[in-house]
């Protein structure tokens, strides 16, 4: 990493040199700024800052509902699947050796497949049935959050 910052910075000082204020305009766009911009009434504009995460990860609070804990659990897991379908296939556009593109394939439709059927398991309908009996019956173990989800 070092190394790359070092060339950036050798490689940045040799193109203004050579092309001068033009050069600065460019690279300007590509470079973090740190002043503030300024408005056209010449005072300084306060610059929004990032909206934070959730404090509370939802996703891991038990619930009163042990059908609807379950089908958390359920959909968090085919999401793993899902993000390391969408890491492998990412990777084999970087870094396959020479052939290697049938066995990723295979791998691939491996998760593919293990995703679709446990998206589609009889049992995933038998949970969300259960559960949405639960909320009908015990309205204030639900918030909207939950019934959305749900």
């Amino acid at each position: 990493m070092q190394f790359l910052a070092s060339l950036w910075q050798k490689m940045t000082a040799y193109l203004a040199a050579r092309t001068g204020r033009l050069w600065k305009k460019v690279a300007s766009r590509f470079l973090p700024v740190s002043k503030k911009p300024t408005l056209p009434s010449g005072e300084k504009a306060a610059v929004a800052s990032p909206p934070s995460a959730p404090v509370v990860v939802r996703q891991d609070q038990e619930h009163a509902c042990p059908f609807y804990n379950e089908l958390k659990i359920r959909f968090r897991d085919i999401g793993k699947l899902a993000a390391i379908e969408e890491t492998m296939g990412r990777d084999s556009l970087t870094a396959m050796p020479e052939g290697g593109w049938q066995s990723r394939l295979e791998q691939l439709s491996y998760l593919r497949r293990h995703s679709h059927e446990a998206l589609m398991a009889p049992e995933v309908a038998r949970l969300i049935e259960k559960a949405k009996d639960h909320r009908e019956n015990n309205a204030d173990d639900w918030d909207s959050w939950d019934c959305a989800n749900l």
